[in-house]
């Protein structure tokens, strides 16, 4: 924010004056009542100057004056700033003249966004909803700010589970049309899929001359052998079409459809690379690679690139990947978006990097998130213990919204309720999960996410919707910036910090940052409009001017929803 830097120079003048240099640190006082920023520079001082924190602020606040801000200092040592009047006013109208609302873009950089990682013949359930919903706001964060991104949603495409469900179609479907070219082609839908792979995947566990054959299938898929390889595709068409819905009513999306077996052409080159550099040993007939290092205080197993049968496994296609994205997008960074319970996985793969010099110049990053829990703080289940499929989730939450609705008494027809049930359960849905910090477990509380008023996603649509309103029913107004109130400068304070809060949350990869800052603003306009009648304000510069601050809070909220890809419904 180039006030703050303003600021800050003024400070950073007396400093020198002073016989000292040192960068200044401007931060929100965490005592608002006393000021509206703070910085602890005296405490770094102290020691060079050999004096105490409390006599430096002194003598660098008496260096400074200013007619856009007091400065003084606080015992033990912390100088103050708080704003004057004119200077709000003046911060009000330049966030208000740009689109932007004052957000600087970062410095541009290529990344390479892998989240989603669905699986090919499963349907999506509650373990990836936060994978959607982080992954996609991170992407439209890192965008708005001016990052270059490429988001992939790396299907689970060609493993054993493949190979599990190719042997259990061949079983229960008759197959020759893939094989001989002969016969009708099988029907199948996303629902048999369903069914399939986890009687498979349980049959396996008992039936080892099926996983035997299971595994047999996987490796002659890998060498894209006809039929197998036929069933393949026709298992991934079916299950990208069934994603790609449920994504839609999720409002994500993404600039590749790769897989696992996009990857397939680049495995020579990783064990090309591998084996130059002399890293592949033979343990039990597997191909591994050692990645623990000296330092390491708990086990690192090694990673296995190709398995005792043959096959090319999970590690192998994920360095394949690598190398093709290198190759294809050549990025400065390559984010990964995936459950806690993988992290060991992703140090693995970095540390193969590493030693085979695998984008030496790329930073490479895991951004692990936590569960998604019940009442009882267990991963979220259905009512009979099973896994809990990701659109149940959303219906289930959009239809409380709906109950909500009716319950309020709104006068809606079911042509109404309906599309505006959905925009709120989603929005629910979002915020619920986005409040909180990525890598922490949360419980999802449904009437808790539902509610029109707290910490809630419903609440933040009203407040966009209610100000519409009151700008409707205005009819027109002039924009005037002058600050009148207390409630009008927390207002600005919370745009500020909003501001702020979106460049550190793309920073350090954490939505919770701005969507906490959002909910603060929706709360600042909220206790304005409860203590303030703005349309009938009889001042006209000073009806005007709130108009105006709330026509700015409506500009900053609606980047919100933008960033969590929620849609603003016309009314509540």
């Amino acid at each position: 924010m180039k006030f703050l830097e303003e600021i800050e120079n003024e400070i950073k003048k007396a400093i020198e004056e002073i016989g000292a240099t040192q960068d200044v640190g401007l931060v929100f006082s965490d005592r608002p009542e006393i000021s509206d920023f703070q910085t602890n520079v005296s405490f770094i001082l102290a020691k060079t100057l050999k004096k105490s924190p409390l006599v430096i602020a002194n003598e660098i606040c008496g260096k400074i004056k200013s007619h856009k801000f007091n400065i003084f200092a606080v015992a033990p040592g912390f100088i103050n700033v708080k704003l004057e009047d004119a200077y709000f006013s003046e911060i009000f109208e330049k966030m208000f003249n740009d689109e932007r609302i004052g957000i600087e873009k970062l410095n541009p950089k290529k990344i390479v966004f892998d989240y989603g990682g669905p699986n090919v013949a499963k349907p999506l359930h509650v373990g990836h909803l936060r994978s959607a919903v982080i992954g996609e706001t991170l992407k439209r964060l890192s965008k708005f700010m001016g990052l270059d991104v490429v988001s992939d949603v790396h299907l689970g495409d060609f493993g054993l589970q493949m190979g599990l469900t190719i042997a259990q179609i061949m079983e229960e479907f008759n197959c020759d049309y893939y094989f001989t070219g002969n016969g009708e082609k099988p029907i199948i839908t996303a629902n048999d899929l369903e069914n399939l792979y986890p009687k498979a995947s349980l049959r396996s566990k008992t039936d080892e001359q099926f996983k035997k054959l299971a595994q047999e299938i996987t490796v002659k898929l890998q060498n894209k052998q006809k039929g197998y390889y036929d069933i393949w595709q026709e298992i991934r068409r079916i299950s990208v079409e069934d994603v790609k819905t449920i994504y839609d009513i999720l409002n994500v999306s993404f600039d590749k459809w790769y897989g696992e077996s996009d990857s397939e052409d680049f495995i020579p080159k990783v064990f090309e690379i591998l084996n130059n550099k002399n890293l592949i040993e033979i343990s039990d007939g597997a191909e591994i690679v050692n990645v623990a290092k000296e330092s390491d205080t708990s086990p690192m197993p090694p990673v296995i690139v190709k398995s005792s049968a043959g096959a090319n496994l999970y590690a192998t296609t994920e360095l394949a990947t690598i190398v093709s994205r290198l190759e294809e997008f050549s990025p400065n960074e390559i984010w990964y978006l995936t459950d806690n319970r993988q992290s060991m996985h992703f140090n693995q793969i970095f540390r193969v990097c590493k030693l085979a010099g695998l984008g030496d110049d790329v930073n490479f990053l895991h951004i692990p998130f936590g569960t998604v829990n019940g009442e009882d703080g267990k991963p979220f289940k259905t009512r009979s213990g099973s896994v809990m499929k990701l659109i149940d989730l959303i219906d289930i939450i959009v239809k409380a919204c709906e109950e909500k609705l009716v319950e309020s008494g709104k006068v809606l027809s079911q042509e109404e309720i309906k599309p505006l049930a959905l925009k709120i359960g989603i929005a629910a849905l979002k915020f619920g999960d986005l409040i909180n910090y990525p890598a922490k477990d949360y419980v999802f509380d449904i009437p808790k996410f539902c509610s029109f008023e707290g910490k809630t996603g419903p609440y933040m649509l009203y407040s966009i919707v209610r100000i519409n309103s009151i700008l409707e029913k205005a009819k027109g107004f002039d924009a005037k910036f002058v600050i009148n109130s207390k409630e009008e400068k927390d207002v600005i304070i919370s745009l500020l910090k909003f501001v702020q809060d979106v460049k550190n949350a793309t920073i350090e990869h954490a939505p919770n940052i701005f969507v906490q800052s959002a909910y603060n603003l929706a709360s600042a306009f909220s206790t304005l409009y409860n203590s303030t009648k703005i349309l009938t304000e009889e001042d006209v510069i000073k009806r005007n001017s709130l108009l105006t601050m709330i026509k700015l809070v409506k500009k900053a909220l609606e980047i919100f929803c933008y960033l969590l890809a929620i849609d603003v419904p016309e009314k509540m």
